[in-house]
């Protein structure tokens, strides 16, 4: 790289706008590559979390059908009998006179 004579006589340092210009584009390159190596980065870790989102979310759905089934008639008719709870045949009510209320 050397110096250049442009017109009446004055020199021109191309050499340096070159290498200027030779820098900027290294350092553009080099920010490019970090930044598409950012978005590749964060691409990976998008579809890891929407894996792990799947899998705990079938696992919340097999928790609800699960929730579901132990609260379902059938099942709770089967804990109430092992309970050994007293049937109950005839149910009698207290008798509620005039007498027994209070007056004013």
């Amino acid at each position: 790289m050397g110096t250049y004579y442009c017109f009446k006589t004055k020199k021109c340092y191309l050499g340096a706008i070159n290498f200027l210009i030779l820098i900027s584009i290294i350092v553009s390159g080099a920010l490019y590559l970090v930044e598409m190596n950012n978005l590749v980065v964060k691409g990976f870790k998008s579809e890891e979390l929407n894996h792990n989102l799947s899998i705990l979310s079938g696992a919340n759905q097999d928790l609800k059908n699960q929730q579901l089934a132990m609260q379902s008639y059938g099942s709770l008719d089967q804990k109430i009998k092992s309970l050994n709870l007293v049937t109950i045949d005839q149910i009698d009510y207290i008798a509620v006179t005039s007498e027994t209320l209070a007056k004013k």
